[in-house]
């Protein structure tokens, strides 16, 4: 392995939000192979789960694990914590028959692309790392040449064992739980998977295809005779059901960077539940949705749906866009507000008072943290509203983002905020500190 590579991120234990990154390749396999607390932890888990699987499962999240894939910024998993791409990847094979358990092994083991190899906290299956090589193409985005990549190693490894890796492994920003093996393998010369022209192929078609839409759309958007338009104002569904906004509002969460994984269940139905608030859609529709889809993995949902329908001043305020629904040239000021905040978060700072910006796209924002919105901004924002089929003047985008449009935010009070409960006598004065 390169020396210089950019290694995956440690997380002590799965529950952890916190994390750093892993010293090296060899730190690694010193801890699976000879880390007593390791050895302890997994006999533990093995132990419980002769009892059963929710016992076992109970225990996991004290576990230690790296996410593969991923370099993180030290304070969460999500994908809006993602730093760098590791050019690694990670395939599990779980359930596997305990008679087939050495002969499929050894196969792996044999495989030039294998790098790592070990047996998972269960000692019911195996877990495979692998290398990959980056592609000198900067229309391929991070994301899309991993899934390439992971799609191709997948259908590679499933062709040589006869059985299928876990589907669920497919976040870059997935752990991968962290087990004892005293017999793991480790090749640290395993040769890289690379995406060729007949890879690429494919991924270069479906982006033209979408770029082809997309150009549709919005000229339908900023082109449209009054004819059409009436014709649209006609065909006006009004709010969305939740079966219909369901995959679009779980594609714009993960641009967003939010994904229903565990210690992040609270979060995502949260945002889910705010997202169907602004598409108007009915309580008794989501918590049916919801509990059928998250329920199952998060028992609090319909109490966190509960709660964010209890505030609904903003309910109904964005419209729905179906299929072949194309944007007003002049759009209206809730439409205006509808694309700023899905692209962007807004606030007023009440100590300098400025107005300050962030991206809320993780990937490819312009503004991954905060920043003070200056005439450059603003222009960016205007030009790049205009070049998706939104025609307003500037004045108007102006007078939008200097209003209660952008709620305040006071640092001072965040500051204090996130201090943890102080103890008088062992923690510091962190008034003092601040001062």
């Amino acid at each position: 392995m390169n020396g210089t590579a950019t290694m995956p991120s440690y997380f002590p234990c799965i529950k952890s939000s916190e994390s750093h990154p892993l010293a090296d390749w060899l730190y690694l396999k010193s801890v699976i192979t000879s880390s007593p607390e390791l050895r302890m932890m997994t006999e533990t888990y093995r132990k419980r789960l002769a009892i059963s699987k929710q016992f076992a499962d109970q225990y996991k999240p004290e576990m230690p694990a790296i996410t593969v894939s991923a370099l993180m910024n030290g304070y969460g998993r999500q994908l809006a914590d993602f730093l760098k791409p590791t050019y690694m990847l990670q395939l599990d094979f779980d359930h596997v028959k305990k008679e087939d358990m050495e002969q499929l092994i050894q196969l792996v083991r044999g495989d030039s692309h294998t790098m790592v190899e070990y047996i998972t906290v269960s000692g019911r299956g195996f877990r495979v790392f692998c290398a990959y090589r980056p592609v000198d193409d900067d229309d391929i985005s991070v994301l899309e040449l991993f899934d390439a990549v992971l799609q191709k190693a997948m259908a590679y490894y499933t062709q040589l064992l006869g059985i299928a890796p876990d589907k669920q492994c497919v976040d870059i920003t997935r752990c991968a739980g962290l087990a004892y093996d005293p017999d793991a393998y480790f090749r640290w010369d395993a040769e890289p998977f690379a995406l060729g022209p007949k890879d690429l192929n494919p991924l270069y078609t479906k982006k033209a295809l979408q770029a082809k839409y997309s150009a549709r759309r919005n000229a339908k958007g900023g082109k449209r005779s009054s004819k059409v338009k009436e014709e649209a104002k006609s065909s006006d569904k009004g709010a969305p059901t939740i079966e219909e906004a369901a995959s679009h509002i779980k594609e714009l969460l993960d641009l967003w960077g939010y994904r229903f994984e565990p210690e992040h269940h609270n979060e995502y139905v949260w945002h889910f539940a705010d997202i169907c608030i602004y598409y108007g859609i009915p309580q008794e529709e989501v918590l049916t949705y919801t509990d059928r889809e998250f329920g199952t993995s998060y028992e609090d949902t319909a109490s966190v749906i509960k709660s964010r329908y209890k505030h609904l001043n903003k309910f109904g305020i964005w419209h729905f866009y179906r299929h072949g629904e194309g944007r007003s040239a002049k759009p209206s000021v809730r439409g205006i507000k509808q694309w700023l905040l899905t692209h962007y978060l807004f606030r007023r700072n009440v100590l300098t008072g400025f107005y300050e910006v962030e991206s809320r796209f993780v990937l490819d924002g312009k503004y991954p943290d905060w920043v003070r919105i200056d005439d450059n901004i603003e222009n960016s924002i205007w030009s790049e509203m205009d070049e998706s089929g939104l025609h307003l003047s500037e004045k108007t985008l102006h007078n939008i983002i200097n209003s209660d449009f952008s709620e305040p935010f006071d640092p001072l009070d965040d500051y204090l905020r996130s201090l943890p409960k102080w103890k008088k006598g062992e923690d510091p004065d962190y008034i003092d500190q601040l001062a």
